[in-house]
């Protein structure tokens, strides 16, 4: 491994001549002041409403076999796959829950 030297400086920042600073510009910034940051509370049902990412791992073979279908539909009424899995899902958890009552 080559050992190189370190790179030099090419732009030096220039300083204000006059190191003074006007107060009452200072002052007048100073009194503008700005709003205190707030934290908003979010209550259980607003974070159940939130949507969560879930990593879904499907073989090639089932994808595609989604994909073939969604081919067939109406270009105009053909859902993203995404939205396909998340209505197959929907339509599962439905006869899930009415098999077990």
């Amino acid at each position: 491994m080559a050992i190189t030297a370190k790179p030099k400086k090419t732009s030096v920042i220039e300083k204000p001549e006059s190191k003074e600073i006007d107060e009452k510009k200072a002052i007048a910034f100073i009194n503008q002041g700005g709003s205190v940051a707030s934290h908003t509370a979010t209550s259980e049902a607003e974070e159940d409403e939130k949507q969560k990412g879930v990593i879904v791992r499907m073989y090639p073979d089932m994808i595609q076999e989604i994909d073939d279908l969604l081919k067939k539909l109406p270009k105009r009424n053909r859902p993203s796959r995404n939205a396909w899995i998340l209505k197959a899902v929907e339509e599962k958890l439905k006869r899930e829950k009415k098999n077990h009552k």
